[in-house]
């Protein structure tokens, strides 16, 4: 299994990123790819904790909405 985290690249470069993330990653053993895998699930949530962020600071809080 592979993961492989995208953020950063643009969806058109998306598939030669994943292309070149299995060429080079196909002669690992199982501890180099444990590794490189735990990289990448960090940069996945790293991602989506900071995409995450910066919804919720986009948001109007109550305390923003004045009253008339």
């Amino acid at each position: 299994m592979f993961v492989i985290c995208l953020d950063g690249f643009a969806p058109g470069e998306a598939l030669d990123r994943v292309l070149v993330g299995i060429r080079s990653r196909l002669t690992n053993d199982p501890e180099e790819e444990r590794v490189i895998t735990a990289d990448e699930l960090r940069g996945l949530a790293r991602g989506r904790l900071t995409r995450l962020v910066r919804q919720f600071a986009q948001e109007p809080r109550i305390a923003d909405i004045r009253r008339p």
